[in-house]
């Protein structure tokens, strides 16, 4: 026994008269090693104890930052976060220790206790059941609330990246008007993260890549996803990997990396990829040294190799630059082209955002506003429906009407006319590498009832 000195000088002076045989435990002992006098030391004492057969073990709860001088008398072993089996243990233990009146532990559903085991994955033990804690204090039971308390501590770990963005899980998929294609793949990978899952066989899946025009809806996607799932968004700020000292980019997404699988189940939204991590951006990188295309092949490696439940959602605006290695199968599990909608999808954008701001919207004809808005985006279509807002209110405070979206609707240009080569030679560009599209479906199965009916023609 050492005893408790605190002077790192002089415990190591001790371990090096120390005996034979001996296993030294330095708790937090990182902290000193900034300091050059007991870097020499150490390297010295380690040197030594090794001809008595004695042993030095760190424990430090962070990465051991081993400096260059030690690196050849150092062995560093992580330790895994804890694993579903860990965290369901716990899950059952502090349950039993708390008394929740009215509610006993066999009446939790099952599925209940699997989300909130899965949304705890990547907090450590004492993380996991503080938030368990938590929710039981302000709730007096269990229940979805306490999926919200884990993923609040878990976007306290994400606030460690500079690149990193916590999104809040608001979204859902019924806010995503038309691309039933896509939709319908989503909701079919719903329970692919359960443990009913992992029993049947099922990998853990990659990702999906959504690309396409602007505003056609891909963001919302993303954000819908993580809210059906019930899972931390996690944006990767692209921007802001790339640093200006040297190796400071491949550190930043290295980082990146590290906190959303310590945060896992997750999903990473990957904002316009081709702006240097892929496409043609990335691998023609002669300006920056080649920066781009290691930060790129450090993505490109993790996507292929990984295997924690980090679903990537990766958005780009153009694939023209992208080469069959980037999107293939294994690095994605799909690749989704979003076009502008067709008539029915816009009728349901028009849909989606009217009940947003009017919980009565017949008084509006969604054909007639889908006929006359052909070319535009969905997220044109908002657009058009809050500028009518604005001029309605901005008029007398009335109500907007048909004639108030009318009106916009005739004085908007549409990207459709603005982009019209680009968004030609992009079509050609999916419709060559055979890249499935998002709006796809059987209209007998998925058409909207209400898009069946004949809508009223009230104007104003």
């Amino acid at each position: 026994m050492l005893g408790k000195e605190l002077d790192p000088l002089l415990v190591l002076d001790k371990i090096e008269i120390f005996g034979k045989n001996s296993l030294f435990i330095l708790n937090d002992f990182h902290l000193f090693l900034k300091d050059t006098r007991v870097l020499i030391k150490l390297k010295s004492v380690t040197s030594r104890i090794r001809m008595k057969r004695s042993t030095l073990v760190f424990i430090s709860p962070c990465s051991f930052p081993v400096p260059p001088e030690l690196r050849d008398h150092i062995t560093t072993i992580s330790f895994p976060l804890p694993g579903s089996d860990e965290m369901e243990g716990l899950y059952q233990n502090t349950l039993s220790r708390v008394c929740i009146p009215g509610q006993k532990l066999d009446n939790i559903s099952d599925t209940l206790k699997e989300k909130i085991v899965n949304s705890a994955l990547g907090l450590t033990f004492n993380q996991a059941e503080r938030v368990l804690f938590k929710a039981l204090t302000k709730n007096g039971k269990i229940s979805e609330e306490a999926i919200d308390r884990i993923l609040e501590e878990k976007k306290q770990l994400i606030s460690l990246s500079s690149a990193l963005q916590f999104f809040p899980a608001t979204e859902t998929i019924k806010n995503v008007g038309g691309l039933y294609s896509l939709k319908e793949w989503v909701r079919s990978r719903e329970k692919v993260f359960s443990k009913e899952a992992r029993e049947y066989g099922l990998p853990v899946p990659k990702g999906v890549l959504l690309a396409g025009i602007p505003g056609t809806g891909k963001s919302l996607v993303a954000k819908a996803v993580a809210g059906m799932w019930k899972m931390p968004l996690l944006r990767l700020d692209v921007g802001a990997i790339f640093g200006g000292l040297v190796g400071q980019s491949e550190e930043n997404v290295r980082t990146a990396i590290a906190i959303s699988e310590a945060v896992a189940p997750c999903c990473l939204w990957v904002d316009e990829i081709e702006k240097g991590l892929f496409g043609a951006s990335a691998r023609l990188s002669v300006g920056d040294s080649g920066v781009s295309a290691r930060v790129a092949s450090t993505m490109l490696t993790w996507m292929q190799e990984k295997t924690s439940p980090v679903f990537v959602v990766a958005t780009a605006n153009d694939l023209t630059g992208f080469s069959p290695e980037e999107i293939r199968m294994g690095r994605f599990d799909a690749v989704f082209f979003l076009d502008f909608p067709d008539e029915i999808e816009r009728m349901e954008i028009f849909k989606v955002h009217l009940e947003k701001r009017r919980p009565v919207i017949h008084k509006y004809d969604l054909k007639l506003l889908a006929k006359l808005t052909e070319g535009f985006t969905g997220a044109e279509i908002e657009q058009v429906i809050i500028e009518s807002m604005h001029n309605a209110f901005y008029d007398t405070g009335r109500d907007f009407t048909m004639g108030d979206i009318e009106k916009v609707i005739k004085e908007t240009v549409p990207s459709s006319e603005m982009m019209r080569d680009k968004i030609d030679k992009l079509r050609e560009w999916v419709k060559s590498n055979r890249v499935r599209t998002a709006s796809a479906r059987e209209p007998e199965k998925v058409m909207p009832s209400y898009i069946k009916l004949e809508p009223l023609n009230l104007r104003n």
